[in-house]
């Protein structure tokens, strides 16, 4: 019996003359009809030469996105992103039910319904023209709600075709309604790409935006919760290190002293901890370890309380909270952190679903005030109305 699962690289030519080496293959099915095997699979690799001429040597690349897609009949969206352009339109699939159907067995149920293209790639240009394509896909992210994966690359150079497959890091659906409706993908891509790499250049915003997306994927009002609320931290957190000589944002605005005066006054620590054995002498009995871990907590008494902490960094960003929005906010922030549940553990039966559905209440707003953070930290601020952009999410 053929091995066919087993096949990693194939080569031959189509009835039309065009020469196709295949690498790293998974077959996902085989049917025996009439005595001729047909094998179909999907492959990493796959190089298609074309018997044809072509003196010019600037590459085409399109790179096609999974879990993207545009309205029907949309037109292309033209992007002038630094010094290149690019489009950003639909894929038309011959037979997209069976393509849609042999790609999903291989990749879960991620979808390639759309594409980034850029024309008149000069050689030395490939890579970079990559990289930035593979930072549109990320933004793409933000702006759908979901994770935005390029998994085919394909560069028409010199009359060959050369096509690379990537299996996405993550399939998961995302949210039915995106951040960014599709009248408005240009109009963000153009405001925030040309400051996304400095806006990036900190990990602690790439955590922030990884927390947020993968949060999103969850059905349950608990770990979603979690999630939004670690991708808020991540973000504060980013917003302070790239701000902290930034004259518009309080130095003072993250510790009520400098860190580094602070957890090195090794006399203050020790005079706090003799003041803490002078009123519990049980203080004065810790182990060594004990003791460590006391002055440790003690460490982090300069840092200002979280609500300052976030206030500030509203403030900053031209954010202003609607109503009694940020106290809630915290409020449900430290429900998750410091007993583990938005919903009350004091619930009875009688009124658990009525708390359940409260705390999802909760859990999307506050997923809508860390969005409206999160463009601001990205200097979204096109005039399109204000409510495309604060809805409640919907799974």
């Amino acid at each position: 019996m053929l091995p066919w699962d087993r096949v990693a690289e194939f080569e031959g030519v189509t009835e039309n003359g065009v020469t196709i080496n295949a690498k790293g293959i998974t077959f996902t099915y085989r049917q025996i009809k009439e005595g001729v095997v047909l094998l179909v699979g999907i492959a990493q690799q796959v190089e298609r030469i074309m018997d044809r001429n072509v003196e010019d040597d600037d590459a085409s690349i399109r790179c096609d996105l999974t879990n993207f897609s545009l309205r029907n009949r949309m037109p292309p969206i033209g992007l002038h992103l630094g010094d290149f352009e690019v489009q950003l339109f639909s894929l038309n699939w011959g037979n997209r039910t069976q393509m849609l159907r042999e790609h999903a067995k291989v990749y879960q149920y991620a979808m390639v319904a759309s594409c980034l293209k850029v024309d008149h790639v000069a050689p030395d240009q490939e890579a970079e023209i990559l990289d930035h394509l593979q930072e549109v896909a990320f933004l793409l992210s933000i702006a759908c709600r979901g994770h935005v994966d390029i998994v085919a690359q394909h560069v028409q150079k010199a009359g060959k075709l050369h096509s690379t497959f990537i299996e996405p890091t993550f399939t998961e659906a995302k949210w039915i309604r995106p951040l960014i409706p599709d009248e408005a993908i240009a109009d963000f891509l153009q405001d925030v790409y040309p400051l996304s790499g400095s806006q990036m250049d900190h990990l602690a915003i790439g955590y922030a935006i990884e927390h947020y997306l993968k949060a999103l994927t969850m059905e349950s009002a608990w770990p979603l919760s979690a999630g939004i609320f670690t991708a808020m931290e991540a973000l504060k957190t980013a917003f302070f290190a790239q701000n902290q000589n930034n004259e518009e944002v309080e130095a003072s605005a993250y510790w009520v002293v400098p860190y580094q005066d602070f957890v090195e006054n090794h006399d203050m620590i020790n005079d706090i901890l003799n003041v803490l054995r002078r009123y519990f002498e049980r203080f004065g009995e810790l182990q060594t370890n004990e003791r460590d871990s006391l002055k440790a907590q003690i460490k982090g008494l300069h840092r200002r309380s979280y609500k300052t902490q976030l206030r500030w960094m509203l403030e900053a960003l031209e954010i202003e909270p609607n109503g009694k929005e940020l106290q809630n906010f915290i409020n449900a922030r430290n429900d998750v952190i410091h007993r583990g549940s938005p919903v009350p553990l004091d619930s009875t039966p009688e009124n658990y679903d009525a708390n359940v559905d409260r705390a999802w209440r909760d859990v999307c707003n506050a997923i809508a005030l860390f969005e409206r953070t999160l463009l601001a930290f990205l200097k979204y601020n096109h005039d399109s109305p204000r409510e495309l952009f604060n809805q409640q999410p919907t799974l």
